[in-house]
């Protein structure tokens, strides 16, 4: 009876009129006594409607976070210029598969938790490159730089990270040795 059940006919017309993946209605349907696809929509017993809840919040909930958005670890630390906490600027996490950059704001020593969608909410796990810029416009055709230029480029910064599934503290020490200034200094435009 099963196999009746699951025919590529009845998967398609259930798929074109619950929209829901054939996958998840083989599921529903090998493992409850559904036979039609109002049956599987409706739930026409209380086994088969928590069986399909509990599939649906599974599968959701695998590939993404409460809130809709990929599964996020939070992540913090400290930007330190040759040892010392580097007092202005801003980080970015950009992940090496591509997608949304998470970042934030240095505090005064240099500390930082960063920001994806929320306030403090992290990354999803996977590898990064980071950048940290630390300049500020001191007027109209002056900025100057807290750290070497090379470290607001994620091609030229150097910075990586790999992003676990628990809690992440990721500590940075920049060096402006290699640099051909050896302190923060004014760019004139």
């Amino acid at each position: 009876m099963a196999a009746k059940k699951l025919t590529s006919a009845f998967l398609f017309k259930c798929e074109q009129k619950l929209l829901l993946p054939s996958a998840l209605i083989r599921i529903l349907v090998k493992n409850t006594n559904l036979t039609t696809c109002t049956d599987v929509k409706s739930g026409s017993n209380r086994l088969s409607g928590m069986l399909f809840s509990l599939i649906l919040l599974a599968v959701g909930l695998s590939t993404l976070g409460c809130d809709g958005r990929p599964s996020r670890v939070p992540v913090s630390g400290q930007v330190t210029i040759d040892g010392k906490p580097l007092e202005f600027g801003t980080i970015a996490f950009y992940p090496s598969a591509g997608g949304r950059p998470g970042g934030a704001t240095l505090a005064e020593d240099g500390s930082y938790s960063i920001t994806m969608y929320e306030t403090n909410d992290g990354l999803p796990p996977g590898k990064y490159s980071v950048t940290v810029a630390a300049a500020n416009w001191i007027s109209d055709d002056a900025c100057k730089w807290h750290s070497p230029k090379r470290y607001q480029d994620p091609k030229q910064s150097g910075l990586t990270a790999e992003i676990k599934s628990e809690d992440a503290a990721l500590n940075f020490d920049l060096t402006w040795e290699g640099d051909a200034h050896s302190e923060p200094w004014v760019e004139k435009f």
